[in-house]
């Protein structure tokens, strides 16, 4: 007699979700334009958020960009992985040498063929100061930007949409949605990005293998996010 598989069972011991699977990223933050602790944790909590809606949990590490920030994350030292994201948190001054237009707020970078896009940044100071002229949280415009440039890096090129995280440009609507927490990938994008990750997932799996020694068988340009206020 053969054996059985009970799909509750075995989806309880796996750990899957309600997703269909346990979709993790870990996402290292070179804070350049020196945001302070806590607010750079809210910025996480809000990015964090948006990520789970779409299935996926991210980890965040916090890597040295000046050499002398406390609490880096020792995991920052080892080999990237296909789930290992790179967000640069910019100042004024290195984001102009990656645009000029001060309506850009952040850049996603593509990746060579058969590679995985993995680098993006965000311009801080410009989210800032927008915010300022706004009258509105800080933490909570610069966490929509981050979850957008995430969004980039595992949906492609060209993935910008009408309506939702990757709309573009934002209007006063869209705007207040991030402000209120709303601002969400659409379920397309959202199946899209979990599949990606999964993907991933199973190339890290992979490379580890390689790099150990064990082999199993297994069956560019940079995208920019200007911001209409209105």
């Amino acid at each position: 007699m053969g054996i059985r598989f009970y799909p509750a069972i075995l989806t309880a011991a796996l750990g899957l979700t309600a997703f269909g699977a346990d979709l993790k990223l870990n996402v290292r933050i070179y804070n350049y334009a020196q945001v302070p602790p806590g607010t750079l944790a809210r910025v996480q909590d809000v990015a964090g958020s948006i990520l789970r809606a779409a299935g996926v949990e991210a980890t965040w590490r916090l890597c040295s960009a000046t050499g002398n920030e406390p609490g880096r994350d020792p995991e920052c030292g080892n080999a990237r992985t296909p789930t290992d994201l790179v967000l640069s948190i910019l100042p004024h001054k290195m984001a102009d040498r990656l645009a000029t237009d001060r309506s850009v707020y952040g850049t996603s970078f593509g990746a060579a063929e058969g590679d995985f896009a993995s680098s993006a940044s965000i311009f801080y100071d410009r989210i800032e100061d927008l915010a300022k002229r706004r009258r509105d949280p800080c933490p909570l415009l610069v966490g929509n930007f981050l979850a957008h440039e995430i969004g980039h890096l595992l949906l492609g090129p060209d993935s910008h949409s009408r309506t939702g995280i990757m709309s573009i440009p934002f209007d006063a609507m869209q705007v207040r949605r991030a402000l209120w927490g709303t601002l969400r990938f659409t379920p397309e994008e959202a199946a899209r990005i979990r599949s990606e990750v999964a993907r991933r997932m199973e190339a890290s799996v992979s490379q580890r293998e390689d790099e150990s020694g064990c082999h199993r068988s297994s069956s560019h340009a940079s995208v920019l996010f200007p911001l209409a206020e209105g």
